[in-house]
């Protein structure tokens, strides 16, 4: 991973790729061009909100939440989306997890409260696709059909620590221990110690 001077560096790389992906998609966004963002995104993607928690796993419910995010921008007014990265690092090799704020304005007005986002991108191939979309807004489900900033809070704008995908390239001796762990918990009859719970809560919360 990149230490020292090489941090610095790493840091600039993922902020440039995280707001060329930023770009891409509130172009795509404002249009409502489905194509366009089909090509940022890999799925299927976890999409969450201050009430809900979705996995979108299909083409077609993608196209569903643009094309529903699209027209209530236009019900809005808004003719300017811009989403500006504030802070983006490479959780590994392969990942890259950032931060933005999402305005909204018809000409120089803004429309909603300026709200936060947590993103994970990954790449494929190097092709570098949003795969996981926290946002500061109140959703009864899918498709997002009205902006409705959430009270400050709900999208931590600080860096996930506890994400277990960080610092790693390689994810089987991350599962290979896992497993030896529910093993030992297994035979032993000691659910205790059983790893289940514990990520449970780190992917639920």
């Amino acid at each position: 991973m990149r230490e020292g001077a090489g941090n610095q560096v790493g840091h600039a790389e993922a902020m440039l790729l995280l707001q060329e992906l930023l770009d891409t998609q509130s172009r795509a966004l404002l249009e409502g061009d489905t194509v366009a963002m089909r090509a940022t995104v890999n799925m299927p993607y976890r999409r969450q909100t201050a009430d809900a928690d979705v996995i979108v796993e299909s083409t077609a419910d993608m196209e569903r939440g643009v094309l529903a995010f699209s027209e209530s921008l236009r019900a809005l007014g808004v003719n300017h989306l811009i989403r500006l990265a504030t802070d983006a690092e490479f959780l590994n090799d392969s990942l890259i997890e950032g931060h933005y704020v999402t305005h909204t304005l018809h000409n120089a007005t803004q429309m909603v409260p300026s709200f936060l986002n947590r993103v994970v991108m990954q790449s494929f191939d190097g092709d570098w696709r949003m795969i996981e979309l926290a946002s500061e807004l109140e959703s009864r489900g899918w498709p997002i059909n009205l902006l409705h900033v959430a009270g400050s809070g709900s999208v931590r704008n600080s860096k996930d620590a506890y994400d277990p995908r960080r610092d790693v390239s390689h994810p089987l001796p991350v599962y290979q221990r896992f497993l030896d762990r529910l093993t030992d918990a297994t035979v032993a009859q000691d659910f205790a110690i059983c790893p289940i719970p514990a990520m449970a809560m780190h992917w639920t919360r």
